[in-house]
């Protein structure tokens, strides 16, 4: 859940690049779908390294 606070700020900078206000709903949304967006991104991210660091690890092993 995004607090009231984060909602303002979000509400505040989205002001301040589009000059356009908008309500709590619209920018719940749209905070909710940026969150969704970057933990997309994040975890698939964070997956490759994961996967990487396995195998240099099997490599390494492999190696002994």
């Amino acid at each position: 859940m995004i607090s009231q606070a984060s909602l303002n700020e979000f509400k505040e900078i989205y002001k301040q690049q589009f000059k356009e206000e908008i309500s709590d709903a619209e920018a719940l949304k749209l905070a909710t779908n940026l969150l969704n967006l970057y933990k997309t991104v994040y975890l698939t991210q964070n997956n490759q390294l994961n996967q990487t660091n396995k195998a240099e690890k099997f490599k390494h092993n492999k190696k002994l």
